[in-house]
Order: structure tokens, then sequence, then C-alpha cells
């Protein structure tokens, strides 16, 4: 699932089948701004060879397309509400790597089973109560929700990181069977 939301939210980045974010051509980046757990729909296919469902990101009320931020800078208060308990730390703003953000959060929830991320906001801490995953993915979210912006990863480095990890891990034989739910 990770490995999926992360290419949903590139996909909104980057555009479709776009190797490199120089190869982007006339695609026009859309910042998402509602990751959460009641906006990301599973959905399988009977012609799938895979068991993994399909990820699905919706609601797009909140979602801005960077276009629209260089033509007519937008202040805080023009942007459409985003979840409060996903707000990420530099606040209600229209930037990609807020959406990774979002990420982390819901992959916190979904590893530990809270509905809502507030409790789970000082991330140290909290990690490391869901010792049955593996350090590898304990990273991955640890680089989502970093603090400062800067230091967070764009959605196509946090999925070649994430498939990395996994080809890793199934190569060495450790992969663990619950994880490749998440």
């Amino acid at each position: 699932m990770f490995e999926g939301l992360a290419e949903a939210v590139r996909y909104c980045h980057d555009g479709p089948n776009s190797p490199h974010p120089s190869e982007q051509g006339s695609w026009d980046t859309v910042v998402h701004r509602d990751i959460t757990l009641t906006n990301i729909f599973l959905s399988s296919s009977q012609a799938s060879d895979t068991h993994y469902s399909t990820i699905k990101l919706g609601d797009y009320d909140c979602a801005v397309p960077l276009s629209d931020l260089t033509t007519s800078r937008p202040i805080k208060t023009d942007l459409s509400r985003e979840d409060p308990a996903y707000v990420p730390p530099e606040g209600p703003v229209a930037r990609p790597k807020c959406d990774i953000f979002q990420i982390g959060l819901v992959m916190v929830c979904l590893s530990y089973g809270f509905v809502e991320p507030n409790d789970v906001r000082q991330e140290e801490a909290e990690l490391s109560r869901a010792r049955k995953y593996s350090n590898e993915l304990h990273q991955s979210i640890r680089v989502c929700t970093k603090e400062k912006y800067g230091k967070r990863p764009s959605a196509r480095i946090l999925g070649t990181r994430i498939r990395a990890a996994k080809e890793k891990m199934e190569g060495e034989g450790r992969f663990p069977p619950y994880e490749s739910l998440l």
C-alpha cells in the first residue's frame, strides 16, 4: 500500500509515465493536500496477476495545480480547508512535499491501527511501538514525516526507496508477510 500510495502521488506531481521530472512536458503538477485515510480507496482486478490491491487517491476538493499558485499567489485563506489532523508543520500550504508528510501520517496510522494521526505526531517515541514492522518501513515513514519540508523526499524518490527496500528484504528472505499488506 505504501508503494502504491507513493506512486499515486508521484502521478499527481509528475504526470503519467514520466520517468524523470525533466521529461514531464506540459504536465501541471497537482498538489493533493488532503491525503487522509478516508481519501484512499482500494480496488482489485480479476485480470491482475498480483494479489495486491490497487490504490486510488480520491477527493480532490483541496487539490491545487501549481500553475494556479504561480499565476495568482493565493494566500492560506484562499486554499480549501484540509483535514487539520493532517496539516504539515509548515501549515496549510500547497507544496508537493506537504503531500509526502501526509503519506507518512497515513502510514503511521496504518502501522499502529490509529484512526487519526493526532496521537502519533511525536513520531520518534511512537514509531518504537510497532516493532513488528521492519526498520526499512520505519525509516521510510520517518523520512516522510520530517518536520523540515526540505528534508522530505519527492514522491518519485520515496517510491524508489520503498521498492529498493522491498526488493532487498525479499532477496534476503526477510520481507515480513504482514508488511506486504502495508
